[in-house]
């Protein structure tokens, strides 16, 4: 570990043994040969993601401002609002509420939330 961070032996003993905390450089290091640092620093390892939850997140950051959006409105992840997005609105019906955005995609974004009032028919 001391040679991967560029450190003596005697500093890798010392942080080994928690005589001394290990800085940025070294952690920066060690973070670039595979190590967890977050396990280094708090004993709780670094979280996962499964090979499609990873794919979602580089789709979700490499689409448009208006998709991001839409994808965290749907999930109900972030309160979107006017003032977070101004061609955001929310309407109420008779069959629930409807969320548009409608930024330029190739259509404005609608979801259709809720159902029919008043449950089944007899």
């Amino acid at each position: 570990m001391a040679v991967a961070a560029g450190l003596n032996r005697t500093a890798q003993i010392r942080y080994e043994k928690g005589e001394r905390a290990p800085d940025s450089d070294y952690l920066t290091a060690l973070a670039g040969i595979g190590v967890d640092v977050l396990y280094v620093l708090t004993g709780v390892p670094a979280p996962t993601l499964k090979t499609d939850e990873a794919e979602l997140l580089r789709r979700y950051r490499a689409a448009p401002p208006a998709v991001r959006t839409a994808v965290a409105a749907a999930l109900g992840t972030v309160a979107v609002s006017q003032e977070t997005d101004p061609s955001f609105a929310i309407q109420s019906s008779e069959i629930g509420n409807v969320m548009q955005g409608g930024q330029t995609i190739t259509a404005p974004l609608t979801f259709n939330v809720g159902g029919k009032k008043g449950g089944k028919k007899k």
